[in-house]
């Protein structure tokens, strides 16, 4: 499980689910969750996120979500100060088989009490013949109190490929950081990383 870029579970496998509720209008809440490891005492093993949104169809091809993220994790010692909130928006351009986007994410008071936190986001989405699709997305975290968040400020990129059949996505993604070993020991290096994903 990596979250722009860097691995939540010491570089192991994760299995993860959610449910989501989309509203014809544009509204949409969710909650979703995942198996995690911070290598540190009382720091839990479960992450819960909980979110809310609503797009705007501003253009025939061009769309604005905006929206609120909560990020849980059960069973973590209070001090850690695991628990926090995140504000989001996304504009999404769709043009024949390519789909852009550009996304802002922003919380006031960062994972482990790391303060103000912000993570803007370019991202490219080709639908290839028979049910592929090709993705890739280039971010850059910055944070306020670094020695907190256990991470220096830095830049995120990956690039997937994802096949579809039958509800069943199956994806090959190529994942890295800017992050040096001297800050980062495990799970902010390159990796390849294989998921299977089903929609009901």
């Amino acid at each position: 499980y990596r979250f722009r870029g860097v691995s939540q579970t010491q570089e192991d496998p994760a299995v993860q689910a959610g449910v989501e509720w989309n509203h014809p209008d544009g509204f949409k809440l969710g909650a979703w969750g995942s198996n995690v490891d911070f290598n540190t005492t009382g720091g839990g093993s479960l992450e819960t996120d909980i979110y809310g949104s609503y797009t705007w169809k501003l253009a025939p091809s061009l769309t604005l979500e905006t929206g609120l993220y909560g990020y849980l994790y059960p069973g973590s010692s209070s001090h850690l100060n695991y628990d926090y909130g995140e504000g989001y928006a996304i504009a999404a351009y769709t043009y024949d088989i390519l789909t852009l986007t550009g996304s802002f994410n922003y919380s006031p008071d960062n994972f482990g009490g790391s303060g103000n936190a912000y993570y803007p986001q370019l991202g490219a989405s080709v639908a290839l013949p028979r049910d592929f699709t090709l993705d890739g997305a280039i971010g850059r975290q910055w944070i306020e109190k670094n020695a907190a968040a256990g991470l220096p400020d830095y830049t995120t990129w990956n690039l997937g490929l994802a096949y579809t059949w039958q509800g069943f996505t199956g994806k090959l993604q190529y994942v890295d950081t800017s992050i040096s070993k001297s800050h980062c020991a495990v799970g902010c290096d390159a990796a390849g990383i294989f998921s299977i994903t089903k929609k009901f």
